[in-house]
């Protein structure tokens, strides 16, 4: 399935074997072996015999899928990457730690921090070009036989002589070199049609064989149970196909589940690497398999698959490019506890004799850039809606002229800027194995996003990947370096397709699916380099458009390469226009049209203000004045190139009335001298007020607001590693309660690590709030915004919400407040929160107290 960071179970070992679990949380450790030794790994498994040989003639069925209507369905869109919440290669609490060590990391050294821009100007050496570009496959045209619109895209591609196959979740598009569609757009569902083992195809992945000229498109299929295979008969992917089908579960384990499955091709074989689960029960092991090409290319009976387990997970088989190596299929998997900064190379020699697999040392790149942290999760230009960033797992892995190359996604923070998610590659001499260089990219404004790689017969390198940030909508770029660069750095990344809208899925949660991985292809002509990815798209009819929140996706091929520009003069030899769009945000939402953001009562915000230069002359003197709060927010600043948004920031502000109105002057100019001028307002319209009555600030109390204290030790309700906070107020007036209400503002990230209680003065004491979920410190969302009230329809302990805050509204307390009636309210009320878990905290903003007296 397409997979986000919860889609693998190493489980975390029992705090009260690991002395550490006070600190940072540590991965099982189950070690490769040392360099050059055997794998202590399973032996060979027996699999059974493949299914097959099937064959489809892809022009006939892109014929009849052509008669075929196609409506939309009347159902939930699918998303077919529902991970259960077992299935994490980090816990809940690591991740949730991770974040918040990530967001307060301190500056880093030794990060390529680019500015982007639009083209690389001419210069003495070779630039670095787009040379084509076209649109591809969006949710319009995609995904199964039922129109349903599948989250995220998972795009992929491979480029052979004459043709181009992208393929995404479920669905397949052929195109010319030209960017001309061949075959257009077939379910993979229909394509696999002629066998039911590979029902609800998912997952694409791929490579062509530059020897054999010959297309093999793989997909998981069969409820996570088969591995697809498709070999196209000649270097033609328009015609017939040979397809094939294996179970790739280990016979006697039908509960083992096959997923983020990669393929790719030796001088021999077919090798593929997938992480496996006991379905249900998490993660179980790392396993890769190889099949006999020439048997698959001949339409042969595939004989069964050699197969080993391995330690680690997210094994990624390098694709490989002539000259293939000799040496078999190298392997690149994350090793338990490298936390980003640490995997392993293996080696897989002759699977289907010797079956040798040796684990040839780890890629150590804790010294190489900046050491890595959890990726950041990104925000989008107009909205408070995250995007899912995945984690520290391999995006790509290729072999090239002897090398290995890599990369993955990580967080870090670069000098000038702020943290974010940015994106390591290294080129990896196997022998040692020893990093010959690497290099850790950030870009100025925005995070990066599922990038994936290519190089060509020169050691010329292409990055391609999504970015998107507060001042930006998903978009992809691309960054390109020659072989004789300064070792690891890249040119300026180069935006290919900008976003068009902010991109919402269907997710209840405030972090949306975005992407598993893309693609980036070396053209067999051995100079260029094609990439494909996915951006937020507009202009798409309902239901595929941002409002009705489905998956506004579209994806985008471009070709890039090194060499002279190709455009020399302006468009009609005029003077280029010069524009700029502006956006007034309030905690990220878009504030400036009816009925504007809303802020909970007594909550923080901030007035964000955005210029986007929309023309083809940069932009400078940019000054944008709010004549609300009379301050210049953006003053003095520098240029601005074409295409890219600064970001301007109030400072934090509390609640104003509802329906209050920021204005902002915005002024501009233009290379030519134009003076560009605009205006714009953010509405603000304060929503819940999760502080009735009488608030602990507002009387003078005492430890409003206040951090709260982190648990050290065993994570236990009751244990002796929980730490508690106290706050206090007194009430005067209230002889006799006939009703209580309590209001809680908290900020706390993994709130299920709380418990609350608050004593009267009398002495009784009530628990309000229990570790939710019933104790079992499963919320892992953030913050509380809520008033517990005994009259509320969901108890508190069962209403966790996988949304930030995670209790937004009304509830029932963990134990009745009805226990203080006939009490007086008068003297000193206690609030006590305790942390019962450690790795994360934050702090008690208020508290209130809404007492009905007699």
């Amino acid at each position: 399935m397409p997979l986000t960071y919860k889609s693998i179970a190493w489980p975390l070992l029992a705090c009260a074997v690991v002395a550490a679990c006070s600190t940072t949380p540590t991965l099982r450790q189950r070690q490769a072996g040392p360099a050059g030794r055997e794998a202590p790994a399973s032996p060979a498994i027996a699999m059974p015999v493949p299914a097959g040989p099937f064959v489809v003639d892809m022009s006939q069925l892109a014929q009849t899928e052509a008669l075929k209507p196609r409506t939309v369905s009347s159902k939930v869109p699918m998303q077919k990457d529902q991970p259960s919440d077992d299935e994490s290669i980090y816990t809940k609490k690591q991740i949730s730690a991770f974040l918040e060590r990530a967001r307060n990391m301190p500056v880093q050294a030794g990060i390529d921090y680019k500015q982007a821009i639009p083209q690389e100007p001419a210069g003495a050496g070779q630039t670095f070009n787009v040379l084509k570009s076209f649109e591809s496959v969006d949710a319009t045209r995609c995904c199964t036989d039922y129109g349903d619109i599948l989250v995220p895209t998972d795009s992929h591609m491979i480029v052979g002589q004459s043709h181009i196959v992208v393929a995404v979740n479920s669905s397949v598009t052929i195109y010319s070199k030209t960017g001309q569609i061949v075959i257009p757009t077939v379910s993979a569902e229909a394509f696999y049609r002629v066998t039911d083992y590979c029902e609800g195809p998912f997952d694409p992945s791929g490579d062509y064989d530059e020897d054999a000229d010959r297309y093999v498109l793989t997909y998981v299929g069969k409820d996570y149970g088969r591995y697809c295979i498709a070999v196209s008969q000649t270097g033609d992917p328009t015609g017939r196909w040979n397809l094939y089908a294996i179970d790739p579960r280990v016979p006697g384990t039908p509960m083992e589940n096959f997923d983020y499955q990669h393929t790719a091709i030796t001088s021999t074989h077919l090798v593929v690497g997938a992480n496996i689960f006991n379905r249900g029960a998490g993660f179980k092991t790392a396993r890769v398999y190889a099949l006999n090409k020439q048997r698959a290319y001949d339409g042969l009976l595939l004989t069964p698959p050699a197969t080993r387990d391995l330690p680690g997970a997210t094994p990624w088989p390098a694709s490989n490019h002539v000259p293939l190596p000799a040496a078999g299929a190298y392997f690149v998997a994350e090793k338990p506890g490298g936390e980003g900064n640490v995997y392993t190379l293996w080696r897989w020699s002759n699977p289907s004799d010797a079956n040798t697999m040796q684990a040839l040392g780890d890629i150590n790149l804790r010294g190489a850039g900046a050491a890595a942290e959890f990726p950041l999760r990104p925000s989008q230009l107009g909205t408070d809606y995250q995007l899912d960033s995945g984690d520290f797992r391999p995006l790509d892995v290729e072999w090239r002229n002897g090398r290995v190359w890599m990369l993955h996604s990580l967080s870090c923070n670069p000098p000038g800027g702020e943290p974010q998610t940015c994106l390591r590659w290294a080129e990896v001499n196997p022998a040692g194995p020893a990093v010959v260089q690497s290099g850790t990219l950030a870009i100025a404004g925005r995070s990066i996003l599922y990038g994936n790689l290519a190089v060509n017969t020169h050691n010329d390198m292409a990055v391609g990947f999504g970015v998107s940030g507060p001042g930006y909508w998903p978009s992809q770029m691309v960054a390109g370096r020659l072989a004789g660069d300064a070792p690891g750095t890249l040119r300026s990344p180069v935006v290919i397709r900008a976003g068009d809208l902010p991109y919402r899925s269907f997710e209840n949660s405030p972090v949306v699916r975005w992407g598993d991985y893309s693609a980036a292809v070396p053209d067999p002509d051995g100079n260029t380099i094609w990439y494909v990815g996915q951006y937020s798209k507009g202009g798409m009819p309902a239901p595929y458009d941002y409002a009705s929140k489905k998956g506004n996706w579209g994806t985008h091929v471009v070709q890039v390469g090194f060499g002279a520009p190709d455009k020399l003069f302006s468009d009609n030899f005029g003077r280029d226009p010069a524009s700029m769009a502006v956006h007034t945000l309030i905690n990220q939402e878009e504030a400036d049209t009816g009925p504007g953001a809303t802020v909970l009562q007594f909550d923080e915000f901030r007035v964000r203000y955005v210029v986007r230069n929309t023309g083809r002359q940069s932009l400078s003197g940019i000054n944008v004045v709010d004549t609300t709060l009379g301050a210049a927010v953006c003053q003095g600043t520098g240029a601005l190139a074409p295409g890219e948004s600064r970001v301007c920031s109030s400072a934090i502000q509390t609640s104003g009335s509802a329906g209050a109105t920021y204005t902002a002057n915005y002024t501009a100019v233009a290379d030519d001298g134009t003076v560009l001028q605009a205006s714009n307002s953010a509405i603000l319209q304060p929503g819940f007020n999760p502080v009735p009555g009488i608030r602990c600030t507002q009387v003078g109390g005492i430890g409003c607001p206040q951090p709260l204290a982190d648990a050290q030790g065993e994570c236990a309700v009751g244990g002796s590693g929980e730490r508690s906070v106290t706050s206090t107020m007194s009430v005067s007036s209230c002889a006799n309660i006939t009703k209580a209400r309590v209001g809680l503002n908290i900020n706390h990230t993994y709130v299920g690590d709380m418990v609350i209680t608050l004593r009267g003065p009398t002495g009784v004491e009530r628990r309000l709030f229990f570790a939710p979920r019933d104790g079992n410190n499963n919320c892992e969302q953030d913050n509380v915004r809520m008033v517990l009230d005994d009259a509320a329809a969901t108890l508190v302990d069962s209403g966790c919400a996988e949304a930030s805050p995670s209790f937004l509204g009304n509830y029932r307390p963990s134990q009745p407040l009805s226990a203080f009636n006939g009490l007086s309210g008068n003297g000193t009320w206690t609030l006590t929160i305790t942390d019962v878990c450690p790795n994360d905290t934050g702090s008690l903003n208020n508290w209130s107290l809404d007492l009905t007296c007699n």
